[in-house]
């Protein structure tokens, strides 16, 4: 029997690092959410990263079932509706914090990753002011650099190695072996295919020429 394949969990220092910047790209939208799900929000990010620390174990799952139906209940009492624009960028920052209750693998950073890109571009439905755009440029660097030190195995990576010319150096150099190994790849279907073609050009000529009746020209 294939023994079972140990969790890939995640570094302390790199949930926490996570936690930071899960703040930074919802700063802006928790002043303008009610109240108690600003609240709740900073709770429960608050509690995930003291759960980090001290080695808490995560809710039941019966519990983070009960939370988000009172997520989707105080929404709807808040914004009359659970779609829209103020009422589904609501939902959708408190649906992240939610994550972070379940969040314990590298794998699971992916999906919060994602949200956290989607969760930038709302920010344009609020203001299209040049700071704003400079803070969605710090911020996509930011989510890319915890993107990339979640995905370094062992330890979390230092901060300037994370952001630093390194962490993007090995990934382009792979992608171009890649592209390489595809032209050169190209390269040889693209001779054997001529060289296929002219002999079957040159076997068709001589197969005319056996055919041809005597007397012809």
């Amino acid at each position: 029997m294939k023994p079972e394949r140990p969790p890939d969990l995640l570094s302390r220092t790199s949930l926490l690092r996570l936690l930071a910047v899960m703040l930074l790209v919802i700063s802006p939208h928790l002043l303008r959410l009610p109240a108690w799900e600003s609240a709740l929000v900073l709770s429960i990010a608050a509690w995930r990263g003291a759960a980090a620390v001290r080695q808490w174990p995560m809710p039941h799952a019966l519990l983070k079932v009960a939370l988000t139906l009172a997520i989707f209940a105080g929404v709807y009492a808040s914004y009359g509706r659970v779609w829209g624009q103020n009422a589904g960028v609501a939902l959708l920052v408190v649906m992240l914090a939610l994550k972070l209750t379940e969040l314990r693998e590298r794998r699971d950073v992916m999906v919060t990753v994602f949200l956290l890109y989607f969760l930038l571009v709302t920010h344009f439905l609020y203001s299209q002011a040049p700071w704003t755009v400079l803070y969605l440029l710090l911020s996509t660097v930011a989510i890319t650099a915890v993107l990339i030190d979640v995905h370094h195995a062992g330890h979390a990576r230092p901060l300037p190695m994370t952001l630093g010319p390194d962490a993007v150096a090995k990934p382009a150099a792979d992608a171009a072996d890649v592209r390489a190994v595809s032209t050169a790849a190209r390269t040889a279907v693209d001779t054997a295919g001529r060289r296929r073609r002219r002999k079957v050009w040159a076997q068709r000529h001589d197969d005319a020429g056996r055919h041809r009746p005597l007397g012809a020209q």
